[in-house]
């Protein structure tokens, strides 16, 4: 694994870890939050999703141009989350 890709792993890890912690979000407050403020959250969280998958590709991409390749555990956990999503 190159600096690169382990960078881009962390990136990866860092907006999956945001995005959970927007749906988590979501579920406290969806019964006490008024319409404007839970679709606010939820643009939030839409957003988040979508980073989380731009650095997903990011990191695949970069994998798959250079030949750069994770332990099987730690690709095995990055697909596992990303599954979830």
């Amino acid at each position: 694994m190159c600096k690169e890709s382990l960078r881009l792993l962390v990136a990866y890890d860092n907006a999956i870890q945001r995005f959970a912690a927007g749906l988590e979000a979501l579920l406290v407050v969806r019964e006490n939050a008024s319409q404007e403020d839970y679709a606010r959250l939820e643009r939030s969280v839409d957003q988040e999703q979508v980073d989380s998958e731009v650095a997903r590709i990011e990191m695949d991409t970069h994998c798959a141009k250079h030949g750069c390749s994770f332990s099987q555990g730690n690709r095995r956990l990055s697909e596992s989350v990303s599954s979830t999503t």
